[in-house]
């Protein structure tokens, strides 16, 4: 059809890794797309600087997969569900790590801040909000598994439930697949409490919410702009 522009093969490169997807565009009114986007091999580094330049200096080599929509043209009817992959890297001096880290400091001060290397997120986005469904932070000594949202204004709300207890008593034992499982099971510092972070995301407050199973915001419910 003459009011259909397809592309069916997008390639190139970003931050040093390969683009590829493709593209599907309805012309005619109401304009409206879809497509797939693919980023293998990137560097972490490069990309964040072109997207904070004077923000914190961050590695990694990062995997990007991401379907998406709109079907008004708007870009509050743009949906996309997608998956993010950081591994090989240094993620500790992003903002929403550093004050996890920072506001359980009485509890990591023993030994060295753990350095957060692996970053594994499930996401998708609607109403101009950007839900992560999965946010999975990793390194040597400590797990960051969590969710919550980010909104296009730049306000993020998420909640961490880290196994900082854990790193500390057996160092690095989540990392391995069945020990960590079952350490888990036995400690469950879920129920002991979670870091909140909500506000702007280059400055956000972080708080610490013990017990939270017992009513302290036992089923958040993630939206930008809270």
């Amino acid at each position: 059809s003459n009011d259909i522009l397809r592309i069916p093969t997008l390639s190139g490169r970003l931050a040093a890794g390969q683009l590829s997807g493709n593209l599907v565009m309805h012309t005619a009114e109401p304009i409206s797309y879809e497509g797939r986007l693919a980023v293998r091999d990137f560097d972490v580094g490069l990309l964040w600087a072109d997207l904070a330049p004077t923000g914190a200096k961050v590695t990694g080599l990062g995997q990007i997969q991401l379907s998406f929509q709109n079907r008004g043209g708007d870009m509050r009817d743009l949906t996309a569900t997608g998956s993010l992959y950081i591994t090989k890297g240094n993620l500790t001096d992003l903002p929403v790590v550093s004050n996890i880290f920072t506001v359980f400091d009485e509890m990591v001060q023993a030994q060295e801040r753990g350095k957060i290397e692996r970053a594994s997120v499930n996401f998708h986005v609607e109403r101009e909000i950007i839900y992560f469904d999965r946010l999975h932070l990793a390194g040597p000594l400590f797990d960051l598994p969590g969710r919550g949202s980010l909104d296009l204004a730049g306000t993020i709300n998420l909640r961490f439930t880290p196994d900082f207890i854990k790193g500390m008593l057996l160092p690095g034992v989540m990392q391995f697949p069945g020990l960590g499982k079952v350490w888990h099971e036995v400690l469950r510092e879920e129920l002991l409490y979670a870091g909140r972070i909500r506000g702007d995301v280059d400055d956000p407050e972080t708080t610490v919410e013990f017990l939270p199973p017992l009513g302290l915001d036992k089923k958040p419910k993630f939206a930008g702009t809270g």
